[in-house]
């Protein structure tokens, strides 16, 4: 909730690592997986991010948001 609301509110860098730290915790975190690839876009570049993506549709495959993710930075 913390990550997000730095997302949310244009703290990129706070949001990154708070992504970080809930996926050191649970690797398996699709929602972190794919807030890190969100956050990674802003900062960095989609190649970046991409590999987060990829880990966040592996993590949650019922979760259409990630699929979603992956598919637009692939545009």
């Amino acid at each position: 909730a913390e990550a997000i609301d730095h997302q949310e509110h244009g703290r990129w860098q706070k949001a990154e690592s708070r992504y970080e730290e809930a996926i050191n915790l649970d690797p398996m975190q699709d929602t972190a997986l794919r807030g890190l690839g969100d956050v990674l876009i802003k900062l960095k570049t989609v190649h970046d991010a991409l590999p987060y993506y990829r880990r966040a549709v592996e993590a949650g495959p019922m979760n259409p948001k990630n699929y979603l993710r992956l598919a637009s930075a692939y545009e």
